[in-house]
């Protein structure tokens, strides 16, 4: 049964003073005249702007809450002064664009183990049931588990939920539920059908956490990350030879090798076709050897290249 109009638009009335009276022909039939809230709408562009440029607000001071350990009492108390949020939030550094990167690989960390729980979950049921079963070893690596991709909107929305249940004090917790309720806003106005279907990717985590940035800037910062991967594989430049040992090195190559030639074989390396007994004790390595070292090409070439002396192939 549903409720008397008068009754709704009386609540309305006390709530809204802003009404519009309506005739009582309006509704077919002779009742007292009564009035309805004329309210805008949540879903009008305008509203739905403000909305959204709250959200991102919001959105933005959650992050730096939750990945770079900003106060939340701080920035709530700086935006109530009426600072603008570009000047609220931290600038981009190499350091803080490092800790959301490593952050984001935690969470797909988290979110790969939750999957191979749930497969190994199903591969349980199935035995149980006399289901045939794959084997695990056969099975194709997952997508999530690529450090690049795509995080699940998902696993994002519980790692929110868990700090702001978590939270070390209210201001905390009131900044990660605006990042929630933030998130689950330009989830359902801004975005795009790919990123609702496949998730949060780096560049968008950046764009949130930086949101006064432009593509340029995001851009910039993926590539410090880039810069900073390659330094954590990159090696050491070997040590360079001294000049006395580049003398005796050029010595012994041009006295018992090249012989007056510019190259060099594989079997001079290996003391050459007629050895003495002087040669013989002075070779370390053997025909076979020497081979397989250097190969079979059809001469081999001692360069300097600055002060590095490598040994190339002639092609």
């Amino acid at each position: 049964m549903s409720r008397p109009l008068s009754s709704i638009t009386k609540r309305n009335v006390t709530c809204n003073p802003e009404v519009i009276s309506m005739s009582p022909n309006s509704f077919g039939q002779e009742r007292p005249q009564s009035a309805a809230v004329r309210r805008p709408s949540d879903r009008s562009p305008s509203k739905l702007e403000e909305r959204i440029h709250r959200a991102v607000s919001k959105i933005a001071q959650g992050l730096h809450v939750a990945l770079l350990g900003a106060s939340a009492g701080e920035m709530r108390k700086r935006e109530a002064d009426g600072e603008p949020i570009k000047h609220i939030l931290r600038a981009p550094c190499e350091e803080n664009v490092c800790r959301i990167f490593r952050h984001f690989l935690h969470l797909k960390e988290v979110e790969a183990d939750r999957v191979a729980a749930n497969k190994e979950l199903r591969r349980q049921k199935d035995l149980e049931w006399g289901r045939p079963v794959e084997d695990p070893k056969n099975q194709e690596a997952d997508d999530c588990a690529a450090p690049l991709s795509r995080l699940g909107w998902p696993t994002f929305f519980r790692w929110v939920e868990q700090e702001a249940a978590f939270g070390i004090n209210p201001e905390s917790r009131r900044a990660y539920a605006g990042l929630f309720r933030g998130a689950r806003l330009w989830l359902r106005s801004c975005a795009s059908i790919a990123q609702r279907s496949e998730g949060l990717s780096l560049g968008l985590l950046l764009s949130w956490t930086y949101p006064n940035s432009s593509h340029r800037v995001i851009a910039e910062l993926l590539a410090w990350l880039g810069a900073h991967e390659l330094d954590e594989i990159r090696h050491e430049t070997p040590r360079l030879i001294d000049d006395e040992e580049r003398k005796q090195l050029e010595r012994i190559y041009h006295d018992a090798y090249a012989k007056g030639r510019a190259f060099i074989t594989a079997d001079d390396i290996a003391g050459g076709d007629f050895q003495d007994k002087h040669t013989q004790l002075h070779t370390l390595v053997d025909s076979n050897l020497a081979h397989k070292v250097f190969g079979d090409a059809p001469s081999l070439v001692l360069e300097g290249v600055d002060r590095d002396i490598r040994l190339q192939l002639k092609l």
